[in-house]
Protein backbone atom coordinates (compact mmCIF):
# COMPACT_ATOMS: atom_id res chain seq x y z
CA UNK A 1 0.00 0.00 0.00
CA UNK A 2 1.24 3.54 -0.77
CA UNK A 3 0.51 6.73 1.25
CA UNK A 4 -0.45 9.32 -0.85
CA UNK A 5 0.50 12.83 0.34
CA UNK A 6 0.18 16.44 -1.24
CA UNK A 7 1.76 18.68 -0.52
CA UNK A 8 0.98 22.69 -1.34
CA UNK A 9 2.58 22.71 -5.24
CA UNK A 10 0.21 19.44 -6.02
CA UNK A 11 -2.61 21.04 -4.25
CA UNK A 12 -2.31 24.38 -5.92
CA UNK A 13 -2.06 22.39 -9.55
CA UNK A 14 -4.87 20.37 -9.01
CA UNK A 15 -6.30 23.54 -8.25
CA UNK A 16 -5.35 25.16 -11.27
CA UNK A 17 -6.74 22.17 -13.58
CA UNK A 18 -9.91 22.30 -12.05
CA UNK A 19 -9.81 26.36 -12.49
CA UNK A 20 -8.51 25.78 -16.09
CA UNK A 21 -11.42 22.47 -17.17
CA UNK A 22 -13.24 22.97 -20.08
CA UNK A 23 -16.52 25.15 -19.30
CA UNK A 24 -19.78 22.49 -19.85
CA UNK A 25 -20.67 23.20 -23.79
CA UNK A 26 -23.85 20.98 -22.60
CA UNK A 27 -25.08 24.09 -20.27
CA UNK A 28 -28.31 25.10 -21.53
CA UNK A 29 -30.12 28.35 -20.37
CA UNK A 30 -34.16 27.53 -19.75
CA UNK A 31 -36.79 29.67 -19.48
CA UNK A 32 -39.86 29.04 -16.91
CA UNK A 33 -42.30 31.26 -15.42
CA UNK A 34 -42.89 32.21 -11.79
CA UNK A 35 -46.16 34.14 -11.52
CA UNK A 36 -45.32 36.88 -14.18
CA UNK A 37 -42.41 36.70 -14.19
CA UNK A 38 -39.71 34.95 -16.44
CA UNK A 39 -37.33 33.12 -14.58
CA UNK A 40 -33.88 31.84 -16.61
CA UNK A 41 -32.34 28.72 -15.06
CA UNK A 42 -28.91 26.93 -16.37
CA UNK A 43 -28.94 23.88 -16.72
CA UNK A 44 -26.02 21.44 -16.93
CA UNK A 45 -26.89 17.78 -17.84
CA UNK A 46 -25.19 14.73 -17.91
CA UNK A 47 -26.13 12.06 -20.21
CA UNK A 48 -27.12 9.92 -16.85
CA UNK A 49 -28.22 11.66 -14.20
CA UNK A 50 -27.20 10.37 -10.94
CA UNK A 51 -28.57 13.23 -8.76
CA UNK A 52 -29.52 17.10 -8.98
CA UNK A 53 -27.56 20.06 -7.76
CA UNK A 54 -30.18 22.95 -7.74
CA UNK A 55 -27.57 26.31 -6.57
CA UNK A 56 -27.95 29.33 -5.55
CA UNK A 57 -25.51 32.19 -7.05
CA UNK A 58 -24.41 34.90 -4.37
CA UNK A 59 -25.82 38.19 -4.15
CA UNK A 60 -24.73 40.27 -7.46
CA UNK A 61 -23.16 37.10 -8.92
CA UNK A 62 -24.71 35.16 -11.85
CA UNK A 63 -24.53 31.31 -12.66
CA UNK A 64 -22.08 32.20 -15.62
CA UNK A 65 -19.59 32.62 -12.50
CA UNK A 66 -19.64 29.03 -11.71
CA UNK A 67 -19.38 27.31 -15.17
CA UNK A 68 -16.48 25.40 -14.32
CA UNK A 69 -17.42 24.17 -10.99
CA UNK A 70 -21.09 23.01 -12.55
CA UNK A 71 -18.60 21.84 -15.68
CA UNK A 72 -17.48 19.36 -13.33
CA UNK A 73 -20.43 18.08 -11.10
CA UNK A 74 -22.05 17.66 -14.36
CA UNK A 75 -19.34 15.08 -15.72
CA UNK A 76 -19.81 13.46 -12.61
CA UNK A 77 -22.96 12.47 -13.30
CA UNK A 78 -25.18 15.58 -11.60
CA UNK A 79 -27.61 17.90 -13.16
CA UNK A 80 -27.03 21.54 -12.14
CA UNK A 81 -30.18 23.74 -12.22
CA UNK A 82 -29.37 27.54 -11.45
CA UNK A 83 -31.61 29.88 -11.52
CA UNK A 84 -30.80 33.46 -12.22
CA UNK A 85 -31.46 35.61 -8.93
CA UNK A 86 -33.15 39.46 -9.58
CA UNK A 87 -30.01 40.92 -7.57
CA UNK A 88 -27.58 39.58 -9.83
CA UNK A 89 -25.82 41.76 -11.78
CA UNK A 90 -27.17 40.41 -14.81
CA UNK A 91 -30.59 40.37 -14.37
CA UNK A 92 -32.21 42.74 -16.47
CA UNK A 93 -34.48 44.26 -13.36
CA UNK A 94 -32.00 44.21 -11.18
CA UNK A 95 -31.86 48.11 -10.14
CA UNK A 96 -36.28 47.35 -9.23
CA UNK A 97 -34.47 44.75 -5.99
CA UNK A 98 -32.45 45.48 -3.17
CA UNK A 99 -31.01 42.44 -1.04
CA UNK A 100 -34.01 42.50 1.18
CA UNK A 101 -36.85 42.73 -1.15
CA UNK A 102 -35.07 39.82 -3.48
CA UNK A 103 -34.61 37.75 -0.74
CA UNK A 104 -38.45 36.25 -0.83
CA UNK A 105 -38.09 36.35 -4.71
CA UNK A 106 -35.07 34.09 -4.53
CA UNK A 107 -37.01 31.57 -2.35
CA UNK A 108 -39.93 31.78 -5.08
CA UNK A 109 -37.14 31.31 -8.07
CA UNK A 110 -35.59 27.95 -5.63
CA UNK A 111 -39.20 26.98 -5.67
CA UNK A 112 -40.23 27.08 -9.03
CA UNK A 113 -36.66 25.70 -9.82
CA UNK A 114 -37.70 22.58 -7.84
CA UNK A 115 -40.55 22.56 -9.35
CA UNK A 116 -38.79 22.44 -12.79
CA UNK A 117 -35.88 19.48 -11.36
CA UNK A 118 -39.27 17.41 -10.22
CA UNK A 119 -40.75 17.47 -14.18
CA UNK A 120 -37.25 17.02 -15.89
CA UNK A 121 -35.57 14.14 -13.08
CA UNK A 122 -38.14 12.98 -10.70
CA UNK A 123 -36.79 9.95 -9.43
CA UNK A 124 -32.99 11.71 -8.87
CA UNK A 125 -31.94 13.01 -5.33
CA UNK A 126 -32.01 16.83 -4.88
CA UNK A 127 -28.98 18.72 -2.99
CA UNK A 128 -29.36 22.36 -2.23
CA UNK A 129 -26.10 24.06 -2.91
CA UNK A 130 -25.26 27.93 -2.95
CA UNK A 131 -22.56 30.29 -2.32
CA UNK A 132 -22.70 33.33 0.22
CA UNK A 133 -26.10 34.61 -0.14
CA UNK A 134 -27.05 31.36 -1.58
CA UNK A 135 -25.87 29.56 0.67
CA UNK A 136 -28.42 30.36 3.10
CA UNK A 137 -31.03 29.81 0.57
CA UNK A 138 -29.96 26.50 0.18
CA UNK A 139 -29.76 25.96 4.08
CA UNK A 140 -33.21 27.12 3.99
CA UNK A 141 -34.03 24.50 1.91
CA UNK A 142 -32.56 22.06 3.73
CA UNK A 143 -34.94 23.08 6.81
CA UNK A 144 -32.81 26.43 8.48
CA UNK A 145 -35.16 29.04 9.58
CA UNK A 146 -38.04 27.19 9.53
CA UNK A 147 -39.44 28.60 12.33
CA UNK A 148 -39.39 32.16 10.67
CA UNK A 149 -39.16 31.18 6.70
CA UNK A 150 -41.48 28.40 4.98
CA UNK A 151 -38.96 27.19 2.14
CA UNK A 152 -37.68 23.72 3.48
CA UNK A 153 -38.24 21.14 0.70
CA UNK A 154 -38.46 17.93 1.86
CA UNK A 155 -36.72 16.60 -1.80
CA UNK A 156 -34.25 18.11 -0.93
CA UNK A 157 -31.44 15.62 0.76
CA UNK A 158 -28.52 17.49 0.87
CA UNK A 159 -26.59 21.16 1.31
CA UNK A 160 -24.00 22.36 0.26
CA UNK A 161 -23.28 25.85 1.67
CA UNK A 162 -19.87 27.36 0.04
CA UNK A 163 -18.81 30.77 2.10
CA UNK A 164 -21.72 31.42 3.81
CA UNK A 165 -23.28 35.20 5.12
CA UNK A 166 -22.50 34.16 9.02
CA UNK A 167 -24.87 36.20 11.11
CA UNK A 168 -27.93 38.14 9.54
CA UNK A 169 -29.11 40.96 11.96
CA UNK A 170 -32.84 39.80 12.25
CA UNK A 171 -32.26 36.53 11.43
Amino acid sequence: MHAITMDRRGLLAGLAAVALAPVAAHAQAVSIKVGDRDLGLTVARPATVKGVVLFSHAAGAAPSAYAALFDLWSRAGFMVVAPLHVDSRQHPRVADYTLQTAFPVRIADLAAAAAFIEKVAPDAPVAAAGHSYGSLNAMIRGGALQAMIQGRDPSTKAVLAFSSPGIIPGL
